[in-house]
């Protein structure tokens, strides 16, 4: 009997899911533009946190994954110039 209650509230939790999954991708596609204000500034993009931002739907995750790519890179760089001078440093005193 436990069995069969469980199936059902999971059935009734998917079918819940998929309305809202498709009742808020109908809406997005009719407005075509996301407004949201970013919490944390990533450098070298174009969100500033506590500016309200809009950004079509289709380019929304694009511009962010790239905007941490960038910045990733920038911090890469960073730590490798760090630790060639640190391995330079222990070989001048070795």
């Amino acid at each position: 009997m436990k069995n069969k209650k469980t199936t059902i509230w999971k059935l009734i939790g998917v079918l819940v899911g998929v309305y809202l999954f498709f009742h808020y991708t109908i809406a997005l596609a009719e407005t075509g533009a996301v407004e949201f204000t970013p919490e944390v500034t990533i450098p070298g993009g174009p969100f500033t946190a506590g500016i309200k931002s809009t950004v079509s739907t289709g380019d929304m995750i694009g511009t962010y994954i790239v905007s941490l790519y960038r910045y990733g890179a920038i911090l890469a760089t960073i730590v490798a110039m760090f630790m060639l001078v640190l391995a330079g440093w222990k070989w001048l005193l070795a």
